[in-house]
């Protein structure tokens, strides 16, 4: 689980901002790193007059990327890490897929921009399209203008809406307890429609009556018991918490924000379009939104540990 980590990296801070947080997950899982650099695929150049120049321009980008890798991974294994890297040719997304499967990578490790309306690196198209494609777990790091770069894990806050596809993410959430170690939070959120917060039609109080609050915190909290309960048994210290306040993303927000050093595992179907389950709704904001390191765990059957 989680074998083999592939860290794509442009040579740009904000992508370097997952190193650190590569390095803390690859030392306790005792994992190798493999950093992969995409190039631009100049076949896309016309006119065979230009063959010359453009050759010459791949291969300088070539010997820079090897060069810039090199670096990184003399880095990584001087903090006891096990590194190596690789230079490759063609669209990003395709290629950071395409690279996992070969190598079969059990985490692909991307960075984005956590603030809203400013363009992102990797949260765009190439990292919903890594993300919604089946593949290894993605873990996706925030980084932004004064974003400290995430180093370390204090907390594994795994978000539940009572459903199996939820409950994907636990034997990982579990397994990272273990290797590093950290207390699992189990959170349990109130269905969107039912928010304390949400506006109510034909003159409806915004508030919930305080016994259907108080059913749905009995309700939420026996499930949580009952999940908890077997992650327990594996002597893992686990807290469980029901909030009814915010939607279920601004509950995880919260709860995140509660944290020094909290990481966030989230399970999806990994579709695209209306056939997307949690990762539409929910997951997405989150990713764009937390300020805190986000697992997404694209919900297959379980591979063994």
């Amino acid at each position: 689980m989680l074998q083999r980590f592939l860290v794509p990296l442009d040579a740009t801070p904000r992508a370097e901002a997952a190193l650190p947080l590569v390095t803390v997950l690859a030392k306790a899982l005792r994992q190798p790193v493999i950093t992969l650099s995409v190039l631009p695929d100049t076949a896309t150049f016309d006119g065979i007059e230009h063959a010359p120049i453009i050759d010459n321009l791949t291969e300088t980008r070539r010997r820079y990327a090897r060069h810039y890798l090199d670096g990184v991974s003399a880095d990584l294994q001087g903090a006891g890490v096990t590194a190596s890297s690789l230079v490759k040719t063609g669209p990003i997304a395709d290629t950071v897929l395409s690279t996992a499967l070969d190598l079969d990578v059990g985490l692909i490790v991307i960075t984005s921009h956590a603030s809203p309306g400013v363009e992102r690196w990797f949260l765009g198209s190439v990292a919903d399209r890594v993300i919604r494609t089946p593949s290894a777990p993605v873990l996706v790091i925030p980084q932004s203008e004064g974003c400290k770069a995430a180093s370390a894990i204090g907390e594994i806050i795994v978000p539940l809406d009572g459903s199996d596809l939820a409950e994907a993410a636990l034997p990982y959430a579990s397994f990272l307890a273990r290797a590093l170690p950290a207390p699992i939070t189990l959170l349990r959120a109130a269905p969107p429609n039912l928010m304390i917060t949400a506006p109510r039609p034909y003159g409806m109080d915004a508030a919930l009556p305080t016994e259907i609050l108080e059913m749905l915190a009995q309700t939420a909290q026996a499930y949580l018991g009952r999940v908890a309960a077997p992650i327990r048994d594996q002597g893992l210290e686990v807290t469980t918490r029901f909030t009814a306040a915010g939607s279920p993303a601004d509950s995880i927000a919260e709860q995140a924000g509660r944290s020094a050093d909290p990481l966030i595992v989230m399970a999806t179907h990994g579709q695209s379009g209306l056939g997307r389950a949690l990762l539409g709704s929910v997951t997405d904001r989150v990713i764009r939104s937390a300020s805190a390191p986000v697992l997404v765990i694209r919900a297959t059957p379980t591979p063994g540990i």
